[in-house]
């Protein structure tokens, strides 16, 4: 859900998100990529979820265990929801 229009996204669905499922994918298809792996901008997610207040619940939605460890490690590296920077000192 989250490319083209992820502010008219942000603005009608995320005053009513208590969970969400999260991947990333090429742009065009729900690839269930690792997050890191495809063309999502997870910095601008982060700062919309940030910026709407909202604290869901998050599924990593991906195949495995490795693209599971994958995908967690790419958000603490990054300091992206629900992980925080205050986590990797």
């Amino acid at each position: 859900v989250f490319g083209e229009n992820n502010q008219a996204w942000a603005d009608t669905l995320l005053p009513f998100a208590a969970h969400l499922h999260v991947n990333d994918n090429d742009g065009i298809s729900d690839l269930h990529l690792p997050i890191g792996d495809g063309v999502l901008d997870f910095a601008l997610f982060d700062y919309v979820l940030a910026q709407s207040g909202k604290q869901p619940s998050v599924l990593i939605e991906v195949a495995g265990a490795a693209s599971q460890e994958k995908s967690i490690q790419y958000l603490k590296q990054n300091g992206f929801y629900p992980f925080s920077k205050e986590e990797q000192a």
